[in-house]
């Protein structure tokens, strides 16, 4: 297996004053290494992508673009996806046409029929019809030694909610479940703006941004992983989660009932009533069975979802067009 030598540059795109610059720091980096480089990579489709394929394509070198999710949609309504933005969407469509190859982390990212919120999304939606897209889905992949699992659980729901996702994320959802079972702690991780949420339950914890060692204590101690997202690009909270034997909960949408499959519950429909009857099955099936589904949720993402998998699998398409 080939083995790469890798020119990076990270850029803070956050700032909408200094893309300009961005871009121009950007322009010229490549020039000066791209002679000597066999392909060029780039991570999410946005104002970065394109002049990396334009001079990709002018220089005649494969370029590809690994697509994660919010490249993918425009949900205007939930001020949500890259898509919504005009020139952004300029931008990441021209980058997408002209790509060699793109490496979605789903295939939902192509095109989905998200039957939860009734909304079709994945780039596809937004291409003509004769847009022939040249894609190879390589999923996210993780250190599975990293993620390590306490012994004993606590009656308890932990979710990542991060930014100002709360709505996105099933954040409302979340807090209704709550309200009804008092017994029950649920933690809520990520940064969020405690002042836009009215009624909070006194059972619900908000931990703030953790890292990784932190995130793997509170994903040990609890028995339910909940991610009850409208949109979701792969859902990598969800395997670090099972990982550490948390017994799933999810919402039909996108790759997360893939990623669960039989070691965990999957919510159909977008609906109080739905929600809660699946809640009432995780909590009243017994704990030995439990325990032996969050296991077997932790072997179910070693076996499919280890970075050594991911990098394979991306080595092998690199080497099939620098080789």
């Amino acid at each position: 297996m080939t083995k790469f030598n890798v020119y990076h540059q990270n850029l803070s795109w956050q700032k909408k004053l200094a893309t300009p610059l961005n871009l121009l720091r950007q322009f010229i980096f490549i020039l000066d290494k791209i002679k000597s480089t066999d392909a060029i990579i780039v991570s999410f489709a946005g104002y970065w992508s394109l002049f990396p394929i334009i001079l990709g394509n002018l220089y005649k070198k494969p370029t590809f673009i690994i697509l994660h999710g919010t490249d993918t949609v425009s949900m205007p309504q939930f001020n949500y996806g890259s898509l919504r933005k005009p020139v952004l969407r300029f931008f990441i469509l021209s980058s997408i046409r002209n790509a060699t190859k793109l490496f979605p982390v789903s295939k939902y990212l192509i095109y989905s029929k998200n039957t939860y919120i009734n909304s079709i999304q994945g780039i596809k939606a937004y291409l003509s019809p004769k847009i022939n897209l040249n894609y190879t889905v390589i999923p996210n992949g993780f250190k599975i030694n990293d993620w390590i699992c306490a012994e004993s659980k606590e009656k308890s729901f932990v979710s990542v909610i991060s930014g100002n996702r709360f709505e996105l994320k099933g954040g409302e959802e979340i807090l209704t479940i709550a309200k009804k079972y008092q017994n029950y702690i649920f933690y809520l991780v990520g940064s969020v703006d405690l002042e836009k949420i009215v009624n909070i339950p006194k059972n619900v914890v908000f931990l703030g941004y953790l890292n990784q060692k932190s995130l793997n204590k509170v994903f040990s101690k609890s028995q339910f992983y909940l991610q009850l997202s409208l949109s979701e690009g792969f859902g990598c909270s969800l395997a670090e989660s099972m990982l550490c034997n948390c017994v799933p909960i999810v919402s039909c949408v996108n790759e997360m009932p893939n990623i669960v499959g039989e070691n965990g519950f999957i919510v159909d429909k977008r609906s109080e009533d739905e929600l809660l009857s699946i809640i009432e099955e995780a909590i009243k099936t017994d704990r030995n069975i439990l325990k032996e589904m969050g296991e077997n949720a932790r072997n179910s993402i070693i076996d499919r979802y280890s970075l050594k998998q991911r990098k394979i699998k991306l080595i092998e398409e690199i080497e099939n067009y620098t080789n």
